[in-house]
């Protein structure tokens, strides 16, 4: 995946709950996962630089994280899915921080279709050249 950046524009976004989950003020939407750059400051992928602090970051990436789990887990219906990360070398599929959210895993003969299991739960996805993150749907 290749993200580019202007390190000069600051995205004015009024947040909320720095600290936590961090939310785009008087909306019910929460930012994605955050990069912090040491000299640069602290990115989201759909909103660019955010004021926020490296620290803050990385708590909002760990609730984040386990919101997406407890989300497949508790919530997740057939039809419905979300985007995983696929990693080749452990055969595995994580969340962007890294979290297993399953070894069991196979991909297709043609190496396109990726289908994994959670908790009895069979969901299928489909993966792109050069790029591990895929969208996937449960479908059982």
């Amino acid at each position: 995946m290749n993200i580019c950046y202007l390190d000069s524009v600051m995205s004015n976004l009024p947040l909320e709950n720095k600290g936590s989950l961090i939310t785009i003020a008087g909306t019910n939407t929460c930012l994605g996962y955050l990069m912090a750059f040491k000299d640069r400051g602290v990115f989201d992928a759909t909103h660019g630089k955010v004021d926020i602090t490296p620290e803050d970051a990385a708590k909002h990436n760990a609730i984040l994280d386990s919101a997406s789990i407890k989300g497949l887990d508790e919530t997740c219906q057939v039809g419905q899915g979300g985007v995983f990360y696929y990693n080749r070398h452990k055969n595995s599929v994580n969340t962007w921080l890294g979290t297993l959210i399953s070894d069991k895993v196979q991909i297709s003969p043609g190496g396109k279709v990726i289908t994994f299991l959670r908790n009895g739960c069979q969901y299928r996805g489909l993966l792109r050249k050069n790029d591990d993150s895929f969208t996937f749907k449960r479908i059982s």
